[in-house]
């Protein structure tokens, strides 16, 4: 196996840490990753986004707080939309949508402004742009194709646009770092070729950007992991575009390896181990064995929480007591 080389991560990331990430549904897996690590972060949210123009601009409202305004919400069949959201946030009713977008862009600033590290994953290059307006879109949201225009932003288009913007960020927020990646699901929907030129376009645009701030920026090579590293048809999934769980796992690890230090992988392993203990089932009518084992991982639960403070382990209580009362 031909190991990829990680370089120029000059700082680790631990529970005292706040995190904030946006992107491809790459970025989800290893957000929620994160999440189910009891880290501090907010995964996406503007639900799913690939290109690196709507990137900027959710970014953009999020530094300035900007909220969204009964305008900025349509009617397409039964359901309101946002342009600038995943269809997740779609709804019947149109004040809904609106309060749950701004929701979710007020709390997802807020973790911006205490932030310690920005993930940002790019997943295509290739943009909708309506041709009404010259909004570029991060959803279509089903709409004719006649309504847009369908390009191939450039590198040095994408750069002319983040390199301003990650000079206010680090004006405003100077210890905050940002670590790019570029998702290794394959857009096979555009064809091979121009799924490997869009590809392409995002490296250059992580180079471009981490060469401009070196102290600031840095590059995870999620991409090359999975193409140089893995290589092979069994680390995708049935639709072969998409990493295999056992994929994420892989980056996920490798991830671990590069950011957390020795303290903080005891401590995932640990928390692992106890989830493990929550899911559980006795194969026997042994109820007093399994009230038993249940009052244990109880315990173990406290005993974690009170050598880390940070730790909110009260939805696993109530779940050890609700499997308790099941029990009985």
């Amino acid at each position: 196996m031909t190991r990829v080389e990680i370089k120029g991560l000059n700082f680790g990331i631990s529970h005292s840490d706040t995190l904030l990430f946006m992107g491809s549904c790459f970025s989800q897996e290893i957000g929620n990753r994160f999440l189910e690590a009891c880290f501090d972060a907010v995964v996406n949210p503007f639900g799913v986004v690939y290109n690196p123009l709507s990137l900027h601009t959710g970014l953009v409202r999020l530094l300035h707080r900007r909220e969204y305004v009964p305008s900025d919400i349509f009617l397409c069949g039964a359901l309101y939309h946002s342009f600038e959201h995943h269809s997740s946030f779609s709804g019947t009713d149109a004040a809904t949508v609106l309060l749950n977008i701004n929701n979710s862009l007020l709390s997802a600033s807020d973790k911006l402004y205490r932030a310690s590290c920005l993930f940002i994953t790019f997943g295509t290059a290739w943009v909708y742009e309506r041709k009404a307006t010259g909004q570029v879109v991060s959803n279509c949201h089903k709409l004719p194709a006649s309504e847009f225009t369908r390009r191939r932003v450039s590198a040095t288009e994408a750069y002319d646009m983040w390199r301003p913007l990650l000079e206010e960020l680090f004006a405003k927020l100077p210890d905050i770092k940002v670590v790019l990646t570029v998702s290794p699901v394959r857009h096979l929907r555009d064809g091979a070729h121009e799924n490997n030129l869009s590809k392409s376009e995002l490296l250059l645009l992580c180079d471009k950007l981490q060469r401009q701030f070196p102290e600031k920026v840095c590059y995870f090579p999620s991409y090359e992991i999975l193409l140089d590293e893995l290589r092979d048809y069994r680390f995708y999934a049935e639709d072969m575009a998409h990493p295999s769980q056992q994929a994420v796992e892989y980056v996920w690890e490798r991830l671990s390896d590069t950011f957390f230090n020795t303290e903080t992988r005891r401590f995932i392993t640990e928390w692992k181990r106890l989830l493990r203990g929550l899911e559980h089932r006795p194969l026997t009518p042994d109820r007093k064995g399994y009230v038993k084992f249940l009052d244990n991982l109880a315990a173990s639960y406290n005993e974690l929480a009170v050598k880390y403070p940070f730790l909110d382990i009260s939805p696993q209580l109530a779940k050890i007591e609700a499997k308790k009362q099941e029990s009985q």
